[in-house]
């Protein structure tokens, strides 16, 4: 027997129990009626923040589209498991920061791309923490 009982993937948990809502000239507002800034939104006001373009797939399933931006923090502290901008052998990178087997790798989400495994001779540069990505439309 069939109930008219919602499917269950519209019982999604939100991220953020507020919802935007489009108020015209006066630009997104929460359905409270308070204005979304959104430089407060992306970088919680922080004086670290810096923008770098995408250029890869590396981490697209992570948001991080190609010809988007990250939002980079470069005040973060960084943990394991976090998504970081660094400068790896010369080489400015984006990558899940991984610890596996008490050593220390650099990880993309794409599986085709090969992990990068931090040694002593290697010289890494934290450049920041990646707290958003920003996809940019194109109008054709």
């Amino acid at each position: 027997m069939r109930t008219n009982e919602p499917h269950r993937l519209s019982k999604i948990a939100r991220s953020s129990p507020r919802k935007l809502v489009d108020r015209g000239d006066s630009g997104l507002c929460w359905d409270s009626g308070d204005s979304v800034d959104l430089h407060n939104f992306l970088t919680q006001n922080s004086i670290h923040v810096q923008l770098v373009r995408i250029v890869t797939n590396a981490m697209r399933p992570s948001g991080l589209h190609p010809g988007g931006i990250a939002v980079v923090d470069r005040g973060k502290p960084t943990k394991e498991g976090q998504v970081v901008h660094v400068r790896y052998n010369g080489h400015e990178v984006i990558r899940r920061l991984i610890k596996r087997a008490g050593q220390w790798l650099l990880v993309a989400d794409d599986p085709r791309i090969e992990e990068l495994l931090i040694t002593d001779e290697d010289i890494v540069e934290k450049l920041g923490v990646v707290t958003a990505g920003i996809i940019l439309l194109h109008n054709t």
